[in-house]
């Protein structure tokens, strides 16, 4: 992907710089089966069959409520969820905290789309239990509009009658102050025999209508937990291909740089996960066991779903393991860290430009012992220059000779040739860890800095400070003490204007902690070059 590409660039030309300087017919519907309904079978194991129980009590056909196509809204503090009787599928879900833009009239961010598929969530099986995801369903309320505040629950069930006997019930279960949606599936098996088949839930996202505005970005992928690994399958992955997982799937979904829908068992129920992408739309269908039925039998398969925010925080306090989707890279260890320090003085600041700030500067001050020690000695290093001159002419041609001389140089002025140079490596996992947090965490995602930087999670329109950033960073090659020749001198010129480049489409917020740094770096600069070595 192009963003991991940037970073391996990035540490190449940080390397060379650092090695150069320093080395997816209606029947007849039934309703809601009872709150008091018998208890149902939660484990089931593949090929095994459901103890037998009495089944509920139906209403006459007098009582059946006439299924209808209709539309069904839920509201919370925190998103507008509207459901179809068409498949009982999701077929909007908009974010109210978040906006597909920067300016505040723009829309609110919409993780489903029906346009194409006629919303996710659709249901599907095989054997006796074969259902088309697009028949209509009855709805257990009569009401079109619910809104839910707090800690408010709410559920809204979908049943549908097979002509095998076997009734299907989808239940959604809602809580007014979490992104999470409980999507629970009961068979009852009213018919005199044993019936089984599979059913698969499934997950759509259409890739060219959903995740619109400027949130759409090329770390867009299916992602899967197995395990304790974080599996991604990206788009030119799944267009080759089909990706599949039968084993110790925790959940699975689609998310992008800043979002993410996904569904999981919230039980002990084992999944055939299957990824495909048939143009647009990528499908995630979870698929059960075989489930075996009794007569009267009645089994249940209990799903999670969570669509929302790459929120570290709000994905920590789901639970689920949802957390493994925020991307900290190779240096997580490091990177979390430093998530909490710029969380911790935004708290106090209430701006994200001030915090990267703060940040920088505290990532100065530790380091400044360090650095320090490295620029005094590429500065003695520099000095010593004319005496390596004068040995390398009068032992250019006994090598072993030159090396023990320059060796036996260093000794009497007790320099290290390599002091210049670890102190600054040390530093570089800090600035990918930093990097990684500055490059995907939603928190910056519209957060306004000062005068024309209104996003800091985008690239700056004017492309004033990345020009600027270029330019600290040609001050900063000036004045650090170098031991190339003129000419790999001017060459090496080059680089502050590759990094210019390089940065002119970085968010913002990642140019305003280089540019930063580069002005601490130059003051520190010039106090060591001010002092005698």
């Amino acid at each position: 992907m192009e963003n991991k590409n940037t970073i391996v660039a990035l540490a190449l030309m940080m390397l060379l710089w650092i090695g150069y300087t320093f080395l997816f017919p209606t029947p007849q519907i039934i309703p809601t089966p009872p709150e008091n309904s018998p208890a149902t079978v939660n484990s089931v194991t593949p090929f095994a069959e459901t103890a037998l129980i009495s089944p509920p009590t139906m209403p006459s056909a007098t009582e059946v409520p006439a299924a209808q196509l209709k539309d069904i809204i839920i509201e919370t503090d925190l998103y507008r969820a509207v459901f179809t009787t068409r498949g009982a599928r999701l077929k909007e879900f908009s974010l109210k905290n978040y906006r597909s833009h920067a300016d505040e009239s723009s829309s609110e961010v919409n993780l489903v789309s029906s346009a194409a598929q006629g919303g996710t969530f659709g249901l599907t099986g095989e054997g006796d239990f074969s259902v088309a995801d697009h028949v209509i369903y009855s709805v257990d309320q009569a009401e079109t509009f619910f809104r839910i505040s707090g800690n408010e629950e709410q559920r809204l069930s979908f049943s549908f009658l097979l002509p095998s006997g076997v009734t299907l019930l989808k239940t959604y279960k809602f809580n007014g102050q979490s992104y999470s949606v409980a999507v629970d599936l009961q068979v009852q098996n009213s018919s005199p025999s044993a019936k089984q088949g599979t059913l698969s839930l499934a997950l759509l996202e259409d890739t060219d209508q959903t995740l619109t505005g400027d949130i759409v970005d090329d770390t867009s992928a299916a992602a899967s937990l197995v395990g304790n690994k974080l599996r991604v399958d990206t788009l030119s992955d799944l267009s080759k291909e089909e990706k599949s997982y039968k084993d110790e799937v925790l959940w699975s979904g689609y998310k992008n740089k800043y979002f993410i829908k996904s569904v999981g068992a919230a039980d002990q129920q084992k999944y055939e996960v299957a990824i495909h992408k048939k143009g647009a739309i990528v499908e995630t269908r979870f698929k059960s066991p075989l489930l075996l039925i009794p007569a009267g039998g009645l089994v249940s398969l209990n799903y999670f779903s969570y669509l929302g925010p790459l929120d570290y925080q709000i994905l920590q306090d789901t639970g689920y393991n949802l957390v493994s989707a925020v991307d900290m890279g190779f240096f997580e260890i490091l990177a979390k860290p430093l998530f909490y320090v710029l969380k911790f003085f935004y708290n106090y600041v209430g701006n994200y430009g001030w915090a990267i700030i703060l940040l920088t500067v505290l990532i100065k001050i530790i380091f400044w012992p360090l650095t320090d020690k490295s620029y005094k000695s590429m500065k003695a290093m520099q000095t010593l220059q004319p005496e390596m001159t004068k040995l390398r002419e009068k032992h250019k041609s006994d090598r072993d000779t030159l090396n023990k001389e320059i060796m036996n140089l260093y000794k009497e002025h007790r320099v290290n040739p390599l002091g210049g140079c670890l102190p600054m490596l040390v530093q570089i996992p800090v600035f990918f860890a930093l990097y990684q947090v500055l490059m995907n965490m939603i928190e910056l995602r519209h957060a306004p800095f000062i005068f024309w930087l209104t996003d800091l999670s985008v690239k700056d329109p004017y492309y004033i400070t990345p020009l600027v950033m270029g330019a600290t960073m040609f001050i900063q090659q000036k004045l650090t003490p170098s031991q190339l020749d003129p000419i790999q001198q001017k060459i090496f010129l080059i680089m502050p204007v590759v990094f210019t480049f390089l940065f002119l489409n970085f968010p913002s917020g990642l140019v305003v902690y280089w540019l930063v740094n580069n002005v601490l770096t130059i003051a520190q600069q010039l106090s060591v070059n001010r002092k005698k070595i």
